[in-house]
């Protein structure tokens, strides 16, 4: 259902269906990064930031997560974190299409 609720860009039911989901397993790792997805969207930056470095934490990263972190990083300002994840994702994932 969540993924339905975002597709037709319902981001604040979206949002509710990942928070339960988090709130009954806080380590379901599929809620945290579309939580920080939306976070981001919906100009949460800090905590889009606090979604995203907790599912790195248990996931490591992928293309589509040092995407979203250099988006992020940026919009905060930091701009040596969005180099650093910016970096990774071209020397780790050159061909995909984030890169």
């Amino acid at each position: 259902m969540p993924a339905c609720a975002r597709s037709i860009d319902q981001s604040a039911l979206a949002e509710a269906y990942f928070r339960r989901a988090l709130e009954l397993d806080p380590n379901f790792t599929e809620a945290l990064l579309p939580m920080a997805v939306i976070l981001q969207r919906n100009g949460e930056h800090l905590r889009a930031r606090a979604f995203a470095q907790r599912y790195e934490a248990t996931q490591g990263d992928s293309p589509s997560f040092l995407a979203l972190a250099v988006e992020i990083e940026q919009s905060l300002g930091d701009e040596r974190a969005a180099s650093e994840y910016a970096s990774r994702l071209l020397s780790r994932y050159p061909e995909s299409t984030e890169a």
